[in-house]
């Protein structure tokens, strides 16, 4: 609902500006973890900790909206 996507907003808004870049490039230009840590400077191993740490973020954000 549109609750929930202006909660995401605010979530994203608040992430590390590193861990929003990668998620935007795998969600939005769906690029993979290598090309993410190329194109970041990271290694791919890296890439996956912020995806893992962003999304466990936005469960614990957006669990108070059910």
């Amino acid at each position: 609902g549109e609750l929930r996507r202006q909660r995401l907003g605010e979530l994203i808004e608040r992430l590390t500006p590193k861990c929003r870049a990668v998620l935007v490039m795998q969600y939005r230009d769906e690029l993979g973890y290598r090309e993410i840590g190329e194109r970041l400077g990271i290694s791919t191993h890296m890439v996956k900790k912020y995806i893992v740490k962003a999304l466990a973020f936005f469960r614990h954000g957006l669990a108070r909206y059910h």
